[in-house]
């Protein structure tokens, strides 16, 4: 397995950096084979970065298997600061803005030489997904979802509803009162979080708050609008969604209008801990299947 940092922009000229996990050429001298260059291109969630020990579990499987791996800071990277005027972090980031990064390293990856490409996001990785899905200026293979959170129903959920309606009001307050770029107070949040990013990820009216498991009447638009297989895995301890991930599933077979890859990792968190090798292979069975 080689491994390259790849630097790359986007169309809103935030500079990215990641790590591009290869296979080793296969040779069988004195010729040469060569398949179809393929890669695996994941998209983090909050908080989070491309220097997990999952990553190395995922690139060490995919590699083994033919496949490239791709995982790169997306603008959410971390908890945020700034990177040439340029606030970054899930602190401080747009996330409707993801997309620029989703398509931006699907361009990388074209310009690397590869020629089949598949998106596989995590968290709020997933939901940046289904938003760059709205807006799409590339196609991939396939989609792989970890974790998809149905996100102010879920904070909804764990801060009761009377104190997320105060939660609200306090944020829009300081958007309104140009304040939009401050953080709320820890005892709303725990983690670093402005307002604006606050009431992007959790709104109940905005356009990224796409995904709801409690809603009866939900479409499941942006997942039926998606044209390329679907692979979507949850977990079953401190996992964030509003049921078991049995009734989740339950749910969104109701929903889906296309054929999907849809189950659950038993005995392993939201982040899949002590789970990833298992994961991955399941993923890879399918993309086999997919091809």
């Amino acid at each position: 397995m080689k491994i390259s940092k790849i630097y790359f922009t986007t169309e809103d000229k935030l500079k990215l950096t990641g790590l591009l996990y290869t296979p080793e050429e296969k040779s069988f001298f004195p010729f040469r084979f060569k398949e179809p260059k393929k890669v695996v291109i994941f998209i983090h969630g909050m908080y989070s970065d491309c220097l997990r020990k999952r990553d190395d579990i995922f690139a060490e499987e995919l590699t083994k298997n033919g496949y490239a791996y791709f995982t790169f800071n997306n603008r959410g990277a971390e908890v945020g600061y700034m990177i040439r005027d340029v606030l970054y972090g899930t602190a401080f980031e747009d996330p409707m803005e993801g997309r620029y990064d989703i398509d931006a390293a699907i361009e990388a990856m074209k310009n690397e030489g590869f020629e089949e490409i598949y998106l596989f996001g995590h968290s709020l990785g997933c939901t940046k997904i289904l938003i760059w899905n709205k807006y799409k200026k590339n196609k991939v293979s396939a989609i792989g979802l970890l974790s998809l959170t149905a996100l102010s129903e879920k904070y909804k959920q764990q801060a009761g509803e009377n104190t997320y309606k105060v939660i609200l009001n306090f944020a829009k307050l300081r958007v309104a009162r140009d304040g939009a770029l401050k953080l709320l107070p820890a005892k709303f949040y725990p983690k670093p979080i402005s307002a604006r990013t606050f009431l992007t990820i959790f709104g109940e009216n905005s356009e990224f708050n796409c995904v709801s498991y409690e809603d009866e009447n939900w479409d499941a638009k942006v997942l039926n609008d998606l044209e390329v297989p679907l692979f979507m895995r949850y977990a079953t301890i401190n996992e964030t969604i509003t049921k078991k991930p049995e009734e989740i599933i339950a749910f969104l077979k109701g929903k889906l209008k296309n054929e999907v890859d849809l189950s659950y990792i038993e005995g392993t968190d939201h982040s899949y801990h002590g789970k990833e090798r298992e994961l991955i292979r399941q993923y890879i069975a399918f993309l086999r299947k997919n091809k």
